[in-house]
């Protein structure tokens, strides 16, 4: 599908040859943010801060060029900017090459999956969908229990509930786009006629949960986001009808005690879906959001005097009878001291689906993630599947 695109936007995908780079910082609404400065070879001139529309392609924009381009020591940048963008073709990491999601034996890399990935779409969302519906009818006063799950179809299904002695029926239609993002339909929310809508984005750093109802004039929002610098999780929700703020709330999730990290430790060993997780559980963080699924995730901080460096792995874990399913999301995320430029760097992100009782297991999805990925994983690994045993 063709779509609108501004002369600037036009601009950028044009830039080619550079002939000088600047990442510096801009002081806006009292705080400081990353700007870049970028002149090319046909005397195209571009400057945004990271306010500005455009700033992420053009930041996208100038790590290719800077990754294709040949005389990289000719184009004119000072040492900190340089130090950054060479951290990007670096191939020290923690993560070394693409076997950080897990050296998988008995499996076969290959170009067509074995499971459609949407087959299994509804298994990681659908959990989440009983939670917010079951939570905005309570909102308003109208509590349900669910039944037993039921099955669906390509993202299309019933969810069944009752209020007392009467059934209710939530028909559903779940549209995935890519990069862990949903579009969830979901009829008779509090009567016949009205739908009630829910985004799900599973980001790089956490969840984000978009909902409304337009018959009750609805809208809100959670977010479950990891902070990298105090290694936690905090949830935010607000809820509005017909534009007054009616719900806010804010805390930090707890961790499992060491007993129940223990338990989850050893129930994940025994279905082998440790070194899928993350490269150490000693050092790895984990909490349970609110519909059960798990978010674990692990951080590593290399701090010089130019740059501010954490390799950063996240998965989200739902564990069921049948399957277990892991999206995950493996990064450097790269900040300049001094110029406040942010980027991610050797960037992984896909789906690993486990099928229990049967013979071939395991198949990872792997996504493409554009400029962040980096080389080994682009060209083996992107948009291909790992398909097999564990």
């Amino acid at each position: 599908m063709y779509r609108h695109m501004d002369e600037l936007e036009i601009e950028i995908g044009r830039l080619s040859n550079l002939k000088m780079v600047h990442f510096y910082n801009l002081i806006a609404q009292n705080d400081e943010v990353g700007a870049v400065a970028v002149y090319d070879g046909e005397d195209r001139q571009i400057n945004l801060s990271a306010l500005d529309l455009h700033y992420e392609a053009l930041l996208a924009k100038v790590v290719t060029c800077y990754r294709e381009q040949k005389d990289r020591e000719r184009i004119v940048m000072d040492p900190q900017t340089r130090a950054v963008l060479d951290s990007l073709l670096a191939a020290e990491s923690v993560f070394e090459k693409p076997d950080f999601w897990g050296n998988v034996p008995r499996t076969i890399l290959q170009d067509q999956p074995n499971i459609n990935p949407g087959s299994y779409s509804d298994y990681l969302v659908v959990p989440l969908l009983r939670y917010y519906i079951r939570e905005l009818h309570l909102f308003y006063k109208v509590p349900i229990e669910w039944k037993l799950l039921s099955a669906s179809w390509h993202g299309r299904g019933v969810l069944d509930a009752v209020i007392g002695e009467q059934e209710l029926h939530f028909p559903y239609r779940i549209r995935r786009r890519n990069g862990g993002e949903y579009d969830v339909l979901i009829g008779n929310y509090l009567g016949k006629t009205n739908q009630l809508k829910i985004q799900i984005r599973f980001e790089r750093l956490g969840v984000k949960v978009y909902f409304s109802c337009l018959p009750f004039g609805l809208e809100g929002y959670s977010t479950y986001t990891i902070d990298t610098n105090g290694a936690s999780i905090t949830e935010k929700t607000g809820i509005n009808v017909v534009g007054k703020t009616v719900y806010e709330h804010m805390e930090t999730l707890a961790e499992p005690d060491a007993d129940q990290k223990e338990d989850l430790r050893r129930k994940i060993s025994e279905d082998r879906l440790m070194h899928l997780l993350v490269r150490g559980w000693d050092r790895a963080r984990v909490a349970r959001l609110p519909w059960g699924h798990y978010i674990v995730y692990a951080i590593s901080n290399t701090d010089d005097a130019s740059m501010k460096k954490q390799d950063i792995e996240v998965a989200y874990l739902l564990m069921e009878d049948k399957h277990d399913i892991i999206r995950k999301h493996s990064f450097s995320h790269i900040v300049g001291r001094e110029n406040k430029v942010e980027i991610d760097a050797r960037y992984a992100r896909g789906d690993i689906y486990v099928q229990k009782g049967t013979k071939e297991r395991v198949q990872i999805a792997f996504e493409d993630t554009g400029y962040c990925s980096f080389d080994e994983y682009k060209e083996s690994y992107s948009g291909r599947f790992l398909v097999g045993e564990l």
